[in-house]
């Protein structure tokens, strides 16, 4: 029996910056997991199966049979327990780590030993934010998200995720983006140098998300509950991927308690701290 977490990421910049030919967007991204995570147990069975998912949730389905394809695997079968924690389509890439695990989970299962370099180049073809989730560590994601640069981070606080309870389209979202949207100033090495040495407000100044735009567009009483949130709270408050989960970044655990108490009433909140390494 094998174990795998999963982790949650947030992006601490998002910037879009043109539509491929192949219909996806380059993007330049700051992405950061946290101890925010899914649960998989990987067992051999006597014919591939997932308990705690429905099928419609089949990214797990299709790193198996990617998997066993891409090693010539044709007579071992997986049992895949998954305790689902993350939101789902909340712009938290809870999917694409339940892949990465599944193809790190695999690989341990059968003895594989396969390179993280070789994992690294299958998981390209499961979606964009399988990568980074495969890596897990932060780093600056480009391309597809494909293009992983790892980067240091000693920024110690707490990441306070607030989820409306309502599912967001990525490929809607990316079909909503204008290319006014894009604010066209990565500000990466302002974030770099905060993260480095542990500036909160250095890096609450320099974090943004393209995709804001196009996504409030689609659903306006995101917009609403964001502006709501920052009024009340005073807090930075930020989008994650293409959303609807909020997050905001804070070194005071008691106030993002607070905060906690007052809207679990209505959304799925929860607090973590961020996984630097």
């Amino acid at each position: 029996m094998i174990k795998e977490i999963a982790n949650a990421k947030i992006n601490l910049s998002l910037n879009v910056i043109k539509k491929r030919t192949d219909g996806y967007h380059d993007l330049e991204s700051i992405m950061m997991p946290l101890d925010f995570y899914d649960e998989l147990i990987f067992e051999e069975s006597d014919e591939d199966i997932i308990l705690g998912c429905s099928i419609a949730d089949n990214i797990i389905y299709k790193a198996i049979k990617l998997f066993k394809e891409h090693f010539n695997i044709q007579d071992r079968y997986v049992k895949v327990t998954l305790e689902k924690k993350i939101f789902v389509a909340a712009g938290l890439a809870g999917g694409s780590a339940d892949a990465a695990a599944t193809l790190r989970g695999l690989n341990r299962l059968w003895k594989i030993n396969a390179r993280q370099l070789e994992l690294l180049k299958l998981s390209e073809k499961l979606g964009s934010d399988v990568p980074f989730t495969l890596l897990n560590n932060i780093a600056i994601a480009r391309g597809r998200g494909e293009i992983l640069t790892p980067i240091t981070s000693n920024l110690d606080c707490f990441c306070i995720l607030i989820n409306p309870k309502f599912k967001v389209s990525t490929p809607e979202v990316f079909k909503e983006f204008k290319k006014t949207d894009s604010s066209f100033n990565s500000n990466l090495e302002k974030i770099i140098e905060g993260l480095l040495n542990n500036d909160l407000k250095l890096v609450n100044e320099h974090i943004f998300n393209d995709l804001e735009a196009a996504t409030f567009r689609l659903y306006p009483e995101l917009k609403k509950i964001k502006r709501e949130l920052e009024e009340k709270t005073k807090l930075k408050i930020m989008m994650s991927g293409s959303g609807p989960t909020l997050f905001s970044l804070s070194k005071n655990r008691v106030l993002l308690e607070n905060i906690e108490k007052v809207y679990s009433k209505s959304y799925e909140v929860v607090i973590k701290k961020l996984k630097n390494k």
